[in-house]
Formats: C-alpha cells, structure tokens, sequence
C-alpha cells in the first residue's frame, strides 16, 4: 500500500508540474460542457425566407407576417419567382414561399442540401397548419437538391470535411512532436537552412499525401454511396488544397506549444473538436445561440468548407455561388 501511495503521490506532481496538461484536464470539460448546452439542439432559429407573390393581398400579408412573427423564421423580404431559387443555390435562404394567382396555392421550396435542418423545417410547418383552416387553400413542399432527403447524401461529405482536417493537423503536430522529442528540432534551427524552407520540407509531404487520400475518398463516396456530383471537379480540388492548407497550419499551431506527440496529438483534437461542433454537420446552425452562430459564420473553417462542398455537390455551384 506505501508503494501504491508513494506512485500516486509522484503522478499527481507530475501533473501539477506539467500546466498545458493540468490546463486541458481542467478547462476543457467546462468549454466542452457550454459548446454542447448551447449547440446540440434541433430548435431552429431564424431560419432566412423569401417570398414570391403576383398580387399583394391581406392574406399573403398575414399570411408572412403570421409565420415569421415567430423566433423559428426571419423573412428576407420579396424576391422575384426565378431569384428565390438562385438564393437558396447560394445558401443565402433555406426556405422559399410561393404563391400562387389567386393565392389558394402556398409551394414551399426548401433547402434539402443541409438534411436535419430540412426535416426540422417541415416539422415547424406541419404544426404551424394544425391550427390553420387548410382546406382554404393547397400546400405543398418541395425539397431543391436532395429530393428525398437521403441522409447520406449529406452525412457523407460532412464525414469527409472532419476528416481531412484532423488528417492534416494531426500528422503535422505529431511530425514536430516527434522532433522535438528526439531532439532533433535543434538541428534544423543551427542549419543554414532558411526557416520557411525547413517548415514547407516538413509539411508538404503530408499536405500530398492527404490530397491523394481525399481524391481516393471523393471517388468511394461516389461509386459506393452514390453521391450525387453536379459540380465542377477543378473547383473542389482547389477548395480542398486551401482546406488541407488550414489543417497544416492548426498542426503547426499545436505543435509549437507541444513538447511531445502525445500531448501534440490531445491538444489537437481539444482544437478541432469545437470546430467539428460547430460545424453545422450534426446539428444545425440555425438552432445555435447568436454569439456561437458568429463564431461558426466567420471563424469556422470547417462550416464553410462544408457549405462548399455540399453546394459543388448537391448543387451544381459554381465559383459565382461559391465565391461569397
């Protein structure tokens, strides 16, 4: 029982001693806590409407004004029959309201590229019309891109998106882990070698190695999974290089305050975790609080990526729907 104590008693210094070590055990349970209280959730919010009509009416206008007086919808104002369409190519509205001559025809068009969020949508719909006399007038739905809302139509590039990044930061923290646990790290900085030279050497090889992976990836997903290629394939290829680029810089991130590979190896999946999170994969964005939707909107790598993807894809988007 002494010797037990005695190795615990050293294990805890150890700990104590190590700070990056002490800091993950003890903040990344609370970070982890808050993402997933304010991100898993299917409760949208704001999910962006635009609306078509021939002639204004009070029941188009009570109509909108009903639906999106709730938190659930936020119009986007008037658009023309053909630019409800364009805008939600761009993913700049989820949903579209058209209606018809005389009104008596409601055709929601929905986004069917984002899956849950999708499914959500028309169950806010099914219930809001419960309490609607809707034999007064006809509803109907489509979903734009994914017809019949095949779940892997969209799971699957997501998967391929969290992937790739954890791919290429880890392999790169982990190659500067190993050199500074040899300590081979010093000879490269005593080298006459310039600096951006040694670091282009040491990562290229796996930014290579990953973009083969990802080609071989994109070509599984389409013969075994049958996903749907509407897209360019020169304008994924390019988006991915920029993608794989990030993931190399998060790994040299990580590495540089790494002393070996395993604690390299930990506090990149403490870094990426969040990112895949709030990617917007498993749950959607639109039922994220305002500050973590910020955060996701600019500063997420993996959510716009996956917006990419989806829209090259699912879509048939181009550089013009892209490029935003």
């Amino acid at each position: 029982m002494r010797e037990i104590k005695a190795i615990m008693k050293k294990e805890f210094i150890e700990i104590l001693r190590d700070k990056r070590n002490l800091y993950m055990i003890l903040i990344s349970p609370f970070v982890m806590l808050i993402i997933f209280g304010y991100v898993v959730s299917l409760d949208l919010r704001k999910v962006e409407t635009g609306y078509f009509f021939e002639r204004e009416t009070k029941f188009v206008r009570e109509f909108i004004s009903s639906l999106t007086s709730s938190k659930f919808f936020i119009s986007k104002g008037f658009f023309e029959r053909e630019k409800i369409f364009e805008e939600i190519k761009k993913g700049k509205l989820k949903m579209g309201i058209i209606f018809g001559k005389e009104n008596k025809e409601i055709l929601f068009l929905i986004d069917g590229s984002y899956g849950v969020s999708s499914s959500v949508i028309t169950g806010y719909l099914s219930k809001y019309f419960q309490n609607k006399k809707t034999n007064l007038f006809e509803v109907k739905t489509i979903y734009l891109f994914n017809p019949s809302l095949k779940t892997k139509n969209y799971t699957v590039p997501g998967v391929f998106a969290v992937l790739i990044l954890l791919l290429t930061s880890i392999l790169t923290a982990i190659s500067f882990g190993i050199e500074k646990e040899r300590k081979t790290i010093e000879t490269f900085i005593i080298s006459p070698v310039k600096t951006y030279k040694i670091i282009i050497g040491k990562i290229s090889p796996y930014g290579i190695i990953v973009f083969i992976i990802g080609i071989f990836l994109i070509l599984l997903s389409k013969i075994t999974f049958k996903i749907p290629f509407k897209g360019n394939i020169f304008l994924l290829l390019i988006l991915f290089l920029f993608y794989i680029l990030i993931g190399l810089g998060i790994g040299m991130l990580v590495s540089l305050i790494s002393k070996s590979q395993r604690e390299a190896m930990l506090q990149t999946f403490l870094i990426i975790f969040p990112f895949i999170l709030l990617s917007g994969i498993f749950f959607p964005i639109e039922s994220m609080s305002e500050f973590f939707r910020i955060l996701t909107n600019y500063f997420n790598p993996v959510t716009h990526f996956l917006i990419c993807i989806r829209s090259i894809l699912l879509k048939g988007a181009g550089i013009k729907e892209i490029y935003p």
